[in-house]
């Protein structure tokens, strides 16, 4: 069969399918564009002057107020026709095609390798790096030793309004009165048979506390004692932490430790305040709600959230008073996991293009 006869064929099988679509004026200029080409005086090494019409149907297709969806699939139909019309073309030597070469038959991408192969292939390079890119984001910390006693004046704790906003300060002058004996009778019933019960009692009791945002997004967040968090029944995280360090340390829970996050882009005093144990060997982190969760995947899950550019750790002993003791701060350089997403999306347009574009 010559290439007019296969051209002729495929241009009818298309302009079918498009009558079928229910649009039978954008058949008939197909049918029309078929009997101008099929001329005998038609040089079909002329690409440009053989596609010079199919281009005017696209553009008239594009341009109509056809509904969205129907138009992309008209003009994905429309797409294919000429791809298979340039296959012929390419086949019967008419021009020369953007093609690779095997021997001296053209082949498209597809035609050489699986594009299954392919999917697979950039599927294992993705992950791959988006693996190295999350180990990173959670372990590329320095840690830096402190080991320094927190030491307050005392004339600031009877002046509520020097230690309320400075977390820090609040942790000193809350531990410094008799707050342990106002939670006491509270704590004593939510002791456990082991350490790890303890911690989930405590966090089954500040589950109940609702946490109330509209303190949060003031200018002048203040900071509730353990005894006013259990009084008002709602708080925000340093509330509870506070709290919760406090029903701990009734419990002869000691050390116990206070995290304070701090976000990339954050507010000055913002962040994220959460109590921490050491249990055999490892640390556990108590967040409001249960159950304990291991320091560093509460460290990882939280910067996958927000990205994390510090955490200061304070030691809270019964007998030894407070210290700041670590910080962990996170290094300048962070690889990010955005690019690997931006790669996917354009691998997905391709993907779901590759019968519509020639160089696939």
């Amino acid at each position: 069969m010559e290439a007019r006869d296969k051209i002729s064929d495929i241009i009818e099988a298309y302009a079918l399918r498009i009558r079928a679509l229910g649009y039978p004026i954008v058949s008939k200029a197909l049918e029309v564009w078929k009997s101008r080409i099929m001329s005998e005086d038609v040089d079909f090494t002329e690409k440009d002057v053989l596609f010079d019409e199919y281009l005017h149907l696209l553009a008239d297709v594009e341009l109509s107020k056809i509904p969205r969806e129907d138009k992309n699939k008209l003009l994905q139909t429309l797409w294919k026709c000429g791809s298979e019309i340039e296959d012929v073309l390419v086949r019967e030597g008419f021009i020369k095609p953007p093609y690779l070469f095997i021997g001296k038959k053209p082949r498209r991408l597809r035609h050489i390798v699986s594009p299954w192969l392919l999917l697979g292939l950039f599927l294992s390079f993705l992950l791959i790096g988006m693996s190295f890119s999350v180990i990173s984001n959670f372990s590329n910390h320095e840690t830096i030793e402190v080991n320094e006693t927190i030491e307050v004046n005392p004339m600031i704790c009877e002046h509520e309004v020097y230690w309320r906003y400075n977390f820090q300060r609040a942790i000193y002058c809350v531990f410094q009165g008799n707050t342990l004996k106002e939670v006491s009778k509270i704590a004593q019933s939510l002791k456990g048979k082991n350490e790890l019960q303890t911690c989930h009692n405590i966090l089954s009791l500040t589950a109940q506390f609702p946490y109330d945002p509209t303190r949060e997004f003031r200018n002048d967040v203040f900071i509730q004692t353990p005894m006013e968090t259990l009084q008002m029944r709602s708080g925000i995280c340093s509330d509870f932490a506070l709290l919760t360090v406090a029903l701990l340390l009734d419990n002869n829970i000691s050390p116990v430790y206070l995290l304070h996050v701090e976000f990339k882009r954050d507010i000055p005093g913002g962040g994220h305040a959460v109590a921490a144990v050491n249990i055999n060997g490892t640390y556990y982190v108590l967040d409001q709600y249960p159950p304990p969760k291991p320091l560093y995947e509460f460290l990882s899950n939280f910067d996958g959230i927000k990205e994390i550019s510090k955490v200061t750790i304070y030691e809270v002993d019964k007998n030894r008073g407070i210290k700041k003791i670590r910080i962990l701060k996170a290094r300048e350089y962070r690889n990010n996991p955005v690019p690997y997403f931006m790669l996917l999306l354009a691998f997905g347009i391709v993907w779901k293009k590759r019968e519509d574009w020639i160089f696939i």
